[in-house]
């Protein structure tokens, strides 16, 4: 993958069970496996996700480039999606969360049958992250540029039903950086992005992500985690821990939420993980992985997949591997994932014949099943996030580009579809 790749964290309506990128029909078996034992996933559902069509979606326009990072969906009729446009830079697949001049975050809806662009404010920036939870209630997440690209300014856009909306969103101020070598740096550097977000309800969301800083002392760049929640109306810093830290994982229920990222500087980063609980964010531990690509919560039991898909299960404050059979991290690279009842989906890019990058899906219930998923031909194709609001329908969304460096309009947006 391109090293502009960035972890995209999904919010999961579920338990994760296990993941594979192995061969069709394996059986799992991990820590977590009895959560399928006795399911009754029906052949109609089987059916239905393993027909997966390529659904159109709109060109933005004037030469420019795009990227769908993340989808959420209602129902399979009411779904949205997030990323941005860009002016050509030759090869860009996964992208960089760091926006950069001439990025306009781009939102579409899909209505079951066709996407649409969505109106929204013009502005330098990119989004990462988007979460429904109702007809008329969405958040999307990401950063922005002010000052000709001198400094950085978190970004939330909010959904009423009927237009989205910037609303004010909390940036860190240079007090954050104290101890740090980037403490003596002028507060117009500051760099924030949320990378990832979640709601429980219309009252209740997280959005994780870091602030950096370039220091003046030695060139690096510094990084302090960022957290922050909506209630009341409105979005507030949550604080979180983690000297040196950015988060891009984030899993919420109704009692708690688990963020996962990276402490200290590259390459020597290690895991960190903060669980959310009582009102306040606590250190526990991290899955050993420096990785970690998808994360999902519920209750009080956790399960997150690495780039090595690895499953780590989460109960008791720690983290339990288990090795995925037949998984192919040199073939495969995972991004997203959605959960239903009895079964997940994941998506992502694998090795495909003569082409580097084609769409990748699979199927997790009582069985593994790597399904047939469709490609743009002539295109190098990856899918970064994916949606599943019933057992027999899932929305997943990604990028297509022209396999030849150079020039605008190599890069347009991509939308699978199963069921509906």
């Amino acid at each position: 993958m391109s090293p502009r790749s960035i972890v995209h964290a999904v919010f999961v309506a579920g338990l994760l069970i296990s993941i594979g990128g192995g061969a069709n029909g394996v059986v799992l078996r991990s820590p977590a496996s009895h959560i399928f034992a006795g399911a009754a996933e029906t052949s109609t559902t089987s059916a239905a996700l393993t027909s997966w069509r390529i659904t159109p979606t709109p060109r933005v326009g004037g030469g420019r480039d795009a990227e769908l990072l993340s989808v959420s969906c209602v129902s399979f009729r009411d779904c949205n999606a997030v990323g941005y446009s860009f002016t050509g830079a030759g090869f860009s697949t996964p992208p960089d969360i760091q926006a950069v001049l001439g990025d306009v975050p781009l939102i579409e809806h899909f209505n079951g049958r066709q996407w649409t662009i969505s109106s929204s404010p013009r502005l330098t920036a990119v989004l990462n992250s988007v979460s429904c939870v109702s007809a008329t209630f969405c958040i999307a997440v990401g950063g922005s540029i002010v000052n000709n690209h001198e400094a950085g300014s978190t970004l939330v856009e909010q959904f009423d039903g009927e237009r989205w909306r910037v609303v004010a969103s909390p940036n860190l101020d240079q007090s954050a950086f104290q101890g740090t070598e980037a403490s003596a740096a002028p507060p117009t550097t500051a760099q924030p992005m949320l990378v990832t977000s979640s709601c429980t309800s219309v009252s209740n969301c997280f959005a994780v992500g870091y602030d950096e800083e370039e220091s003046p002392l030695s060139e690096a760049t510094v990084a302090v985690p960022l957290s922050i929640r909506y209630g009341s109306g409105q979005w507030s810093f949550s604080p979180i821990l983690g000297d040196s830290a950015e988060f891009s994982n984030l899993s919420c229920d109704q009692t708690i939420c688990v963020a996962i990222g990276l402490q200290g500087q590259f390459p020597r980063t290690i895991p960190i993980a903060a669980l959310f609980t009582q009102g306040i964010w606590s250190a526990v531990g991290a899955p050993a992985d420096p990785d970690v690509r998808g994360l999902s919560c519920q209750g009080a039991s956790c399960a997150a997949f690495g780039n090595d898909l690895n499953i780590f299960t989460f109960a008791h404050g720690s983290w339990s591997p288990t090795a995925v059979p037949n998984a192919n991290a040199a073939r495969e690279m995972l991004e997203g994932i959605d959960c239903m009842p009895h079964a997940c989906v994941l998506v992502g890019t694998r090795a495909k014949g003569r082409s580097p990058y084609a769409t990748f899906i699979e199927r997790v219930g009582s069985r593994a099943s790597v399904l047939t998923s469709p490609d743009v031909p002539r295109y190098w194709n990856g899918l970064f996030s994916v949606a599943c609001p019933s057992s027999s329908e899932c929305v997943a969304v990604g990028y297509a580009q022209v396999p030849a460096g150079g020039g605008s309009g190599q890069v347009r947006t991509l939308a699978l579809a199963a069921g509906g």
